[in-house]
């Protein structure tokens, strides 16, 4: 897994999510959302870079 601000960014996700008492089916799809964008975004710029 590349880089540990991934790790920081979940965290910070989670700690937001228990601070506005969300059910953990919605924390785990706002945290799978926010790494497919992650992930998207690595994608593109490795993309770019190659080109």
């Amino acid at each position: 897994m590349p880089g540990g601000f991934i790790v920081q960014e979940e965290m910070e996700i989670l700690r937001s999510v228990d601070a506005n008492h969300q059910t953990l089916d919605e924390a785990n799809l706002l945290l799978h959302y926010d790494m497919q964008m992650i992930y998207q975004r690595n994608v593109s710029n490795s993309t770019q870079k190659d080109t």
